[in-house]
């Protein structure tokens, strides 16, 4: 195995965490009556945090493979950041079957804001940490700010969720997050450090 392989591995592991959180909590709104019209919403938001903690581990392959070698402080750097990630997906804004919570509405309604002003920060620190501790010109390549900027941009739109929410209701803030996560999981999804090709 390579430096990196090996490396990965725990990164891998913790990746593999954050989405059976992330797959356990889709899987309890899917047992509940109506779920695909009364939770669509909360099942996208689960959707969409497995697609960015997929992007990120892709994003991460993709700058992490070309090392020859990886020092302690390139290896806890890339850790730290997908244990946060995990720590997001823990406290997503959809409970866990192991919360016994049927109300799914109103557990999304309470825990969104303050998730979202988390995930928000996370979108724009965890490159910054990957840069830092990988190759600190990275922060410098256009796509990489590409990644920054959008999350810069969503973290100070996480802090208007309570009060939209107060002023317009949970369903219209619902279709509003939505059609601003599609948009920002747009330019994620075409940024090239989502996409691996062979060497």
């Amino acid at each position: 195995m390579s430096v990196f392989e090996y490396s990965s591995v725990f990164i891998a592991i913790i990746v593999g965490q954050t989405a059976n959180e992330l797959l356990q909590r889709m899987a309890h709104i899917m047992k509940q009556d109506r779920w695909l019209r009364l939770y669509k919403v909360e099942m996208f938001s689960m959707c969409a945090y497995l697609v960015v903690a997929t992007s990120y581990f892709f994003g991460y392959f993709a700058v992490a493979s070309n090392l020859n070698e990886i020092t302690i402080f390139s290896f806890l750097g890339p850790i730290i950041a997908f244990s946060l990630l995990y720590f997001l997906a823990y406290f997503a804004p959809v409970p866990h079957p192991r919360e016994n919570i049927s109300d799914i509405e109103v557990y999304f309604v309470k825990n969104l804001p303050k998730s979202q002003i988390l995930f928000g920060m996370y979108v724009v620190v965890n490159p910054v940490i990957q840069a830092l501790t990988l190759d600190s010109n990275l922060l410098f390549e256009p796509y990489y700010q590409a990644v920054i900027w959008p999350g810069v941009a969503y973290t100070l739109i996480s802090f208007v969720y309570r009060p939209a929410i107060e002023r317009f209701g949970i369903q219209r803030t619902k279709i509003g997050a939505v059609l601003f996560v599609v948009i920002w999981l747009t330019i994620t999804l075409e940024n090239p450090l989502t996409i691996l090709t062979g060497r």
